[in-house]
């Protein structure tokens, strides 16, 4: 009985090694890849720039969220989910709104952080990750601010993969928070055009 506890503990303690292993393996072969690219040129998309108070209020409120999941904080990321969908009602837009990519796109918006407001963190990670592709398709259309980051980590969900932005290259994960903080690389630089 002993021997089978110690051997049940040793497998437990064997898989934990290997699952930070290979974040960290990951993550060695990612920044050797990232020190080439940067020494050749950094791969970079380019959104149209704007200086709009709305689209900056968007961007901070999202950052926002982005750091209470990192923090593992639920309160505070349901707090900010509030900030960030007043912040995206408040992004005007033209036209006839039925088919209006920037409208539908927003209203897809606030449908996922109205349902992140009322979640526990494990969805609010998982509604976040959905969340940032349709983030990236509104910056596409109304323009961005500042420099962020499309960052990405392997062991999201299963090994699927997820993404998000940040305003920093170095990473601190929001899908895992404290249980993996620093798993990922940086995919991406969006900029504005100049």
């Amino acid at each position: 009985m002993r021997n089978l506890k110690k051997q049940l503990i040793f497998g437990m303690t064997l898989l934990l090694a290997i699952t930070f292993m290979a974040c960290g393996s990951s993550q060695q072969k990612e920044s050797d890849s990232t020190e080439n690219q940067e020494e050749k040129k950094h791969k970079v998309e380019h959104f149209s720039a704007t200086e709009s108070k709305e689209v900056g209020d968007l961007v901070d409120a999202y950052l926002v969220l982005k750091d209470a999941l990192v923090n593992d904080d639920e309160a505070a990321a349901t707090k900010a989910v509030k900030q960030l969908s007043t912040a995206a009602k408040n992004i005007t837009t033209s036209g006839d709104n039925t088919d209006n990519e920037l409208y539908n796109s927003l209203d897809q918006f606030n449908k996922m952080a109205d349902k992140m407001a009322v979640s526990d963190i494990k969805k609010q990670r998982a509604i976040f990750e959905e969340m940032t592709d349709t983030f990236r398709n509104i910056l596409k259309q109304v323009g961005i601010d500042r420099t962020l980051y499309l960052q990405y980590c392997p062991m999201y969900e299963g090994n699927k993969g997820g993404y998000w932005l940040s305003d920093k290259t170095e990473i601190y994960n929001p899908l895992f928070g404290s249980a993996m903080l620093r798993c990922g690389v940086v995919k991406l630089e969006l900029a504005s055009k100049n």
